[in-house]
C-alpha cells in the first residue's frame, strides 16, 4: 500500500502521532508531540492502517542507518 492510500486511510492526528512514533522513544512522548491522550496513542497503535505505516517507516528509517554505516 502507498504512502498516499494509507494516509487517506489514517485522520490528521493519526498522521501526526506516526510521526512522532518515529522520533519520540515511548507512546506516552508520542501521544504528547502529536497533542493526543496516551490512551488514544495505544488505541491508533491498533489499528491495522496505522500499523502497516508504522512499520513502513520503520523499515525506511532503519534502511536509511545502515546505508550510512562505514
Amino acid at each position: 500500500m502507498s504512502e498516499e492510500q494509507m494516509a487517506h486511510e489514517m485522520n490528521r492526528r493519526q498522521q501526526r502521532f506516526l510521526a512522532a512514533l518515529v522520533s519520540c522513544p515511548t507512546v506516552r512522548d508520542a501521544a504528547r508531540s502529536a497533542g493526543v491522550n496516551e490512551a488514544t496513542g495505544w488505541r491508533y497503535l491498533s489499528d491495522p492502517a496505522l500499523k502497516r505505516a508504522l512499520a513502513e517507516r520503520q523499515t525506511a528509517v532503519l534502511a536509511h542507518a545502515s546505508r550510512r554505516l562505514p
